[in-house]
């Protein structure tokens, strides 16, 4: 493994980590979803966590 592979590597678990975190704090600040008849294919805590890192 060369420096430049190494560095990929650590940013991609710097991202997943602040995902994680994101996520769960998402999950106790919304509800899973905004309508009781949302289509449900995403819940608010995984959209709010994709706008946040993006």
């Amino acid at each position: 493994m060369n420096a430049k592979t190494k560095g990929r590597r650590l940013r991609e678990r710097r991202h997943v980590k602040a995902a994680r975190i994101i996520y769960a704090q998402a999950q106790a600040a919304f509800p899973r979803y905004s309508h009781r008849f949302s289509p449900k294919q995403f819940t608010l805590p995984q959209l709010a966590t994709c706008v946040l890192l993006s």
